[in-house]
């Protein structure tokens, strides 16, 4: 199957593969400078789709201007970055002195570098690390359960409100 992302890029994904292997091909597929970018529409679209029944806590936007510029969704603050560094971590431990709950995430093959600058700065127990493609995977799986329809279903939907994030920047 083939979903046109723009008018430069197609996602080729088989839908006999696993939704991880769908999120690691676009990322894979993104070019270096715009891979963070990518992840992070994706984080976004998919907190977007889970927390709409929600509103109360699920007002996803975009926070003020930081080196990762957070999503927020209720208490949560997520920062989605291709390259973790010591200023997003920064970020992490300045939303927890003010009572929120930093999700850090970032590629899967960056896991072990986030975790170890989260070490030296003495939070690596209270800030949450994951893989951007296996959260993104898992949520895709565990909301097409509870829609009782394809993962692919579920993912499509991600696709198209990236698209139109995407174009909406274009403007």
């Amino acid at each position: 199957m083939t979903f046109g992302w723009n008018e430069n890029v197609q996602i080729d994904f088989d839908l006999r593969a696993s939704p991880v292997h769908w999120v690691n091909s676009i990322l894979t597929l993104a070019d270096d400078e715009s891979v963070g970018l990518i992840a992070k529409h994706l984080v976004s679209a998919v907190l977007e789709i889970r927390f709409k029944a929600q509103p109360s806590s699920a007002s996803v936007r975009h926070s003020k201007p930081t080196s990762t510029n957070a999503l927020t969704v209720g208490s949560l603050n997520y920062y989605v970055t291709s390259a973790p560094s010591a200023a997003v971590i920064r970020d992490c431990k300045q939303s927890l002195s003010i009572g929120r709950k930093p999700i850090l995430l970032v590629p899967n093959t960056q896991i072990g570098r986030a975790v170890e600058l989260a070490k030296k700065a003495r939070t690596v127990r209270r800030i949450s690390i994951f893989g951007i493609e296996d959260y993104i995977a898992f949520d895709i799986i565990t909301m097409s359960c509870e829609a009782q329809v394809k993962p692919v279903e579920i993912f499509k939907g991600i696709l198209r409100k990236v698209q139109l994030r995407v174009s909406y920047e274009r403007n």
